[in-house]
């Protein structure tokens, strides 16, 4: 009997000792297991942060050697299903975009850059300007003026607010109204610095997004501008859609390459060559170039380039000067199931 309840108990602490090995050897199998997964998630992530640099990097020294022109850029237009785009006719699209891929032994990355110039700069635009930028993103006028204020209250040194008439103080505006925080009183540094204002809500700036801009002098390029940043400069309609008539290139029939206004100082000569100005829009164009607020030429780009391996997915975009500068830099990474 003594004997029995000895291989009993020497059966069960085998068996605790099989179990607790094998429960050690479980979780050592799955630390190492987690641990290579994570080093060649590491390693992923840097192949791929590699790619995605390597198609910013290609396409700043492109535009720095000035062996990439805006004449290679591509009209594009919104999917109103998606948000992503598809080829448009000149004259319809959004926003004209240089696409590029570049091969690499770790696969391709994907770009695509944007003139930052072909957009409306929220630091050196006036009210009106402003306020004919929200009218396009669907704001009623009352509203878009009061917008406006808020967003010229953001960027300038003082802490008035003469047209609150009562109130006339951009801190106790702010405070009245529950925020938690005041008007910078200085330029805008970042786009998203527009959700802090007042009154800004994320529709409205999603959809006035792709149409401003903080960098550059304020000249918007008229070779590669939309018709809502034109129209929001002060341009009619009717030479609005002169200006599109050279643009599409219907002088030359060739309406994939369009045309190009060669300089600030031949876009008049230029275009007249093409359709008949009347004075007040000659005038008007004049008046623009003189004041600074159109150009032919760009600095200023923006490249977001992607890249995926199996589930791991990397994105970089950048804003760049012509002289190579990087103004703005953000890295995103995701994994997908």
């Amino acid at each position: 009997m003594i004997i029995r309840n000895k291989s009993g108990s020497i059966f069960i602490f085998a068996m605790w000792t099989v179990l607790i090995l094998t429960t050690f050897g479980i979780y050592i199998g799955y630390n190492a297991r987690m641990r290579l997964s994570f080093v060649k998630r590491l390693e992923t992530r840097d192949r791929l942060r590699a790619l995605v640099e390597a198609g910013v990097h290609t396409l700043v020294n492109d535009v720095h050697m000035g062996s990439l022109k805006t004449t290679q850029f591509v009209f594009v237009k919104k999917d109103p299903d998606g948000g992503m785009t598809r080829d448009a006719e000149p004259g319809e699209y959004d926003e004209l975009t240089y696409n590029y891929e570049v091969d690499t032994e770790d696969g391709p990355a994907y770009c695509k850059m944007t003139d930052e110039q072909g957009r409306l700069n929220v630091n050196t635009a006036n009210h009106r300007e402003i306020e004919r930028i929200l009218m396009s993103a669907g704001l009623e006028e009352e509203r878009a003026n009061e917008l406006a204020y808020n967003i010229e209250d953001w960027r300038d040194e003082d802490n008035e607010r003469p047209e609150l008439n009562v109130i006339n103080n951009e801190d106790l505006y702010y405070k009245m109204e529950g925020m938690k925080y005041s008007p910078k009183n200085k330029p805008f540094e970042l786009v998203e610095e527009l959700l802090l204002v007042k009154g800004m809500t994320p529709g409205i700036y999603k959809n006035i997004e792709q149409y401003v801009t903080v960098y550059g002098s304020g000249a918007v390029n008229i070779n590669t501008c939309s018709r809502v940043v034109m129209s929001s400069l002060g341009l009619d309609k009717s030479l609005i859609d002169k200006i599109y008539i050279y643009k599409s290139g219907v002088r030359t029939h060739n309406r994939e390459k369009g045309e190009q206004f060669s300089s600030s100082d031949d876009i008049i000569d230029e275009l007249s060559s093409t359709v008949s100005l009347k004075k007040e829009e000659w005038d008007i164009l004049e008046y623009f170039i003189e004041q600074g607020k159109i150009t032919g030429q760009s600095n200023c780009f923006r490249v977001k380039s992607l890249a995926r391996h199996s589930r791991e997915h990397a994105s970089l975009e950048c804003v760049f000067h012509r002289d190579g500068t990087i103004m703005y830099w953000k890295e995103n990474f995701k994994q997908f199931n």
